[in-house]
């Protein structure tokens, strides 16, 4: 990480700050290598964003979602471009995976549902933490471990539909 190189190893990355800014600019995420002290490279790696993402989002806000925030650790660059092409104004950058669990308690915390949503062995934390953790049939083994709700496909889309079966379960009882 760009935290890790230059404060814990002290490596200067002013030498190719442009090319740092217009990669997180298209919303990439950096790998920083060093070599005897000296910044030997990045490399930029594209993670990119499920084609359904926006739409869901949008949906979710019109079916009452008050908030939809998003927790990455990557950098601010990276997320806001991120958040801006899925529809989301509100993100947290650099956070690490003990820190997404502290935002949901605090979420919780203050009175509010968290509904998590996430895929990786960093996201286990804030899964556990939420009132209901999401994860997707792609998402990794401690992930869908710790969730309590598993999407059977790899598309957000899913979150909708469990949304409007439950609500259905509900009317139906």
């Amino acid at each position: 990480s760009r935290h890790y190189i230059e404060h814990d190893e002290g490596v200067d990355v002013s030498p190719m700050a442009a090319d740092i800014a217009r990669q997180t600019a298209l919303g990439r995420s950096l790998l920083y290598l060093a070599e005897d002290g000296a910044l030997a490279g990045i490399l930029a790696i594209e993670d990119p964003l499920r084609p359904e993402a926006a739409a869901v989002v949008k949906t979710l806000r019109g079916m009452g979602f008050k908030r939809v925030r998003m927790l990455t650790g990557d950098d601010e660059r990276t997320a806001r471009a991120v958040a801006a092409r899925a529809g989301i104004t509100e993100f947290r950058a650099q956070v690490l995976p003990t820190d997404k669990a502290a935002v949901v308690r605090e979420l919780t915390d203050s009175g509010c549902k968290v509904l998590m949503v996430g895929d990786g062995i960093n996201d286990a934390p804030a899964l556990s933490a939420s009132h209901v953790g999401v994860v997707m049939s792609d998402g990794t083994d401690l992930a869908r471990e710790v969730a309590n709700v598993l999407l059977t496909r790899a598309d957000l889309g899913g979150l909708i539909e469990a949304r409007r079966l439950a609500d259905g379960t509900l009317r139906r009882i």
